[in-house]
């Protein structure tokens, strides 16, 4: 009987122990938040509290209340290349890499200001690759593209 009893009391506090958890909630962001698309590439986390998306429509920087968008604006040689945006990869305060379809951008969010690497043919020649991954690794960023080749760009070098 005293074994009946412990075992009673002890189903009884662990049926207690998992109602008094709590369901953990998976909620859907939205355009109805102010998500600018929903198709999303890729997503990472800056060291600052920053969540950022990739997004076929710009990249989008949340703080977990608000969306910031930056887009192609084509009248601006300091905006986004393209608002095809691939991938993203931030490296530091004053430095988010961006992989578009046209190429890798550099975004500084102090100062709001992309800086554009172009990729050269063997001729010398600009021409237009998506960057599908990228990857800093101090002033140099690593990035492969819609080829499966490996390239790099280095801040401040854009020859």
């Amino acid at each position: 009987m005293r074994i009946r009893w412990i075992i009673f009391v002890l189903s009884a506090l662990v049926g207690f122990q998992c109602f008094a958890t709590p369901n953990p909630k998976v909620l859907q962001l939205t355009s109805d938040q102010g998500l600018i698309n929903g198709n999303i590439h890729q997503i990472a986390h800056d060291d600052y509290g920053y969540i950022w998306f990739a997004t076929e429509n710009g990249l989008v920087r949340y703080d977990g209340f608000n969306y910031k968008t930056y887009q192609s604006l084509p009248s601006s040689k300091s905006s986004l290349s393209h608002n095809f945006v691939n991938t993203v990869s931030p490296e530091s305060e004053t430095s988010v890499w961006v992989g578009t379809m046209s190429g890798v951008d550099n975004f500084n969010p102090l100062t709001g200001v992309f800086e554009d690497f172009h990729f050269y043919n063997a001729n010398g020649n600009v021409y237009m690759k998506p960057g599908i991954q990228v990857c800093p690794v101090g002033s140099v960023c690593f990035v492969r593209s819609d080829d499966r080749l490996l390239y790099y760009c280095e801040m401040g070098n854009d020859t």
